[in-house]
């Protein structure tokens, strides 16, 4: 059975690096942050996978604060696997508390997907490494009411992840048993974005390609009438 999973989260919260590792990627650590949606796919311990690659929100803007490109990519990110994913990672990174602007900031991007979306998500916690002599559980408790709101919001779903490490089987494993056990939870069914909510992304992006090709046409017009002065 193939598993589709889309990760979300604030920029610089690892989930780039989630997805090499998971992959095996050998790409730079330093390499740009991703503008675009991006699918990677591949067999992964015996299993057909596909991860999808979101843009990272500014972690303490609001939905009503972030750029309507920015939004429209996150729904993208989902359009991109067909029919649907069977989870929603949210990726947050340990090293850096969590704080209520991070909480609301986080459920106000995913809120942007829909109401059904928390039956399918859950946390992966990236640069566990940071943890030290901590357990995640010990680190979730430090954190306080913020973080234990979001991963109760996620169904006490959660498990970490240390990027660090070449072939990270066990904690893939894991990721990867996460999927299946919400697969299984929700009947096979995989998330989808309410229709009115796609087509709003859809009309948007019509507008935005119209617009695109009226300056095109301009440009071209305006470049066409210089050429005829300069004759």
């Amino acid at each position: 059975m193939e598993l589709r999973a889309v990760v979300f989260g604030g920029k610089f919260s690892g989930k780039t690096l989630l997805i090499n590792a998971v992959f095996s990627n050998n790409l730079p650590q330093n390499q740009k942050r991703t503008a675009h949606c991006q699918k990677h796919q591949g067999n992964v311990l015996g299993r057909e996978l596909t991860l999808v690659d979101t843009p990272g929100w500014w972690k303490h803007f609001l939905l009503s604060d972030t750029a309507t490109f920015l939004k429209q990519e996150l729904i993208q990110g989902v359009s991109l696997v067909n029919p649907g994913p069977h989870a929603i990672i949210l990726a947050i990174e340990i090293d850096i508390p969590f704080e209520e602007k991070h909480r609301k900031a986080a459920e106000d991007h995913l809120k942007l997907l829909g109401g059904q979306i928390w039956k399918y998500a859950f946390v992966v916690f990236t640069r566990s490494h940071s943890l030290r002599e901590r357990t995640i559980e010990e680190h979730i408790e430090h954190e306080g009411k913020a973080l234990q709101w979001l991963i109760e919001k996620c169904g006490n779903r959660y498990c970490e992840f240390d990027s660090t490490v070449p072939n990270n089987t066990s904690q893939i494993k894991q990721m990867l048993e996460m999927i299946e056990n919400i697969v299984q939870r929700n009947n096979s069914c995989y998330f989808q974005i309410e229709a009115k909510i796609l087509e709003e992304a859809t009309e948007w992006r019509e507008t935005v390609k119209t617009k695109a090709k009226s300056r095109e046409l301009k440009q071209l017009e305006q470049g066409t009438e210089l050429d005829k002065d300069g004759k």
